[in-house]
């Protein structure tokens, strides 16, 4: 055999192995089960069809199957979110890359327009905003009623407070947007008890970090802020039992590597690592929400203070908890709107003093009345 014909062979063993490994893989090491940076579960292999309906169907589903186990999948996908990265270039149209190392921005066109919103895009016309208003004022009614108060808090989306991490292509068009209407409306009804957080960030920017790079969602200097402009606006409604407490920064000794949302969703942990830094709390505010199965569970906690609070939330509340729960008695966090029928039964239970709603701005247009 001679050279020539040696390299033909060899090169063409080497096309068979290439073309065969993957398949290989797959039937020796069928599944992967779920990948981290993906947030979801695979497909899993369809089973064999019994029906003539199933038979129609079958090759559907296990091309879906194959598709997310196809052999060594993952370290390719990992190799591709790299090179995109590399580009600048992000994975997932939900992520955009600021305009320096490491800030990620969030966008969702098809659901919260995150961007739509801070370039003024959308707005509330006359007829939504007073809507809007009124279903704040029934809230409220409602609930002093029962003689109990009410507080309803935005928290800014990152976009709001460093817009100079965004690529300079993003410019607001308007003047006005859907947190400065809601604002100016609420002006006129001094009785509502309403905290938009979006200032309170801004200017704490020049003391600290307010956003983590790699997420959505607030640092925990930037909870420490916000929580003493809600614990100012409880000390007013009830001035013996509630003591505002501004932590000092040097209180945020332990330090966490963070896996951010965006830098999962976008598949860059690696790409773009970073640290939160957290105080320390009392035992009787802490609660392991990572060990909950599921976000949205409903929990109480108790430091044996007179004030008891209901709050109604989503996720930029997890990190302002244990702040809160330090000032208050027995209360309760329940992560979604509220509505009265819902909100009768926890008020029952635990028989509040005050209920904090709690929202990220780009949900505003996507709260229903609470009936």
């Amino acid at each position: 055999m001679n050279h020539t014909q040696f390299n033909l062979i060899l090169t063409l063993c080497f096309f068979i192995v290439v073309l065969f490994l993957a398949p290989i893989k797959n039937f020796a090491s069928p599944g992967y089960g779920q990948i981290e940076f993906e947030k979801r579960r695979l497909e899993q292999r369809p089973k064999w069809p019994q029906t003539l309906t199933e038979v129609r169907s079958y090759p559907n589903q296990f091309e879906s199957y194959y598709k997310d186990h196809f052999g060594f999948r993952p370290v390719w996908v990992n190799q591709y979110r790299k090179l995109k990265t590399w580009v600048k270039d992000p994975v997932v149209e939900q992520v955009i890359f600021g305009s320096e190392p490491g800030w990620l921005f969030y966008n969702d066109k098809d659901g919260n327009d995150v961007i739509g919103d801070f370039r003024n895009i959308k707005q509330f016309s006359p007829s939504q905003l007073k809507q809007f208003v009124n279903n704040i004022k029934s809230k409220q009614t409602w609930l002093a009623d029962q003689n109990i108060e009410y507080l309803f808090v935005i928290a800014p989306s990152k976009h709001y407070v460093y817009p100079e991490y965004l690529p300079k292509k993003y410019q607001p068009i308007n003047q006005q947007n859907l947190k400065t209407q809601l604002a100016q409306a609420l002006k006129t009804h001094p009785e509502i008890n309403f905290l938009d957080l979006t200032q309170n960030l801004i200017e704490g920017k020049k003391q600290q970090q307010m956003f983590l790079k790699n997420d959505t969602h607030w640092t925990d200097f930037a909870t420490n802020l916000v929580q003493l402009e809600i614990a100012k606006v409880l000390e007013k409604l009830f001035p013996q039992h509630i003591h505002p407490n501004l932590r000092p920064w040097t209180d945020f000794k332990s330090n966490a590597p963070h896996a951010g949302d965006l830098a999962m969703m976008n598949g860059t942990i690696e790409q773009f690592p970073e640290t939160r830094s957290l105080p320390e709390f009392s035992d009787c505010a802490e609660t392991p929400l990572q060990k909950k199965v599921k976000y949205n569970d409903t929990f109480d906690t108790n430091c044996n203070h007179k004030v008891r609070a209901l709050v109604f939330r989503d996720s930029f509340f997890s990190n302002l908890q244990p702040f809160i729960s330090e000032y208050l008695g027995l209360s309760r966090f329940v992560w979604k709107p509220m509505k009265f029928k819902s909100a009768e039964k926890h008020i029952d239970d635990i028989q509040p003093h005050i209920i904090i709603e709690e929202w990220v701005d780009r949900h505003l247009p996507n709260l229903r009345p609470p009936k």
